[in-house]
């Protein structure tokens, strides 16, 4: 077990100060697609948010969501 941190970028940042013990990088990649799930309700038209998921202190994925309006 691996302590993961989640770190988001955008218009409501978040600083994961806790982190949560998970299994392995799979299990991590799993809680990250869950967390974007949960704040898809808050994304809007012309945004960028980075989520970073980091294991000791070392990025191991990054997550963009952009949008775009383009009329």
């Amino acid at each position: 077990m691996a302590r993961y941190y989640f770190y988001l970028d955008g218009t409501r940042p978040y600083l994961d100060e806790d982190g949560i013990e998970l299994a392995d990088d799979g299990s991590a990649w799993q809680q990250a697609k869950r967390f974007v799930r949960d704040i898809e309700g808050d994304f809007q038209p012309g945004e960028q948010w980075r989520l970073e998921v980091l294991r000791d202190g070392r990025p191991i994925f990054l997550l963009i969501v952009d949008s775009r309006k383009l009329e």
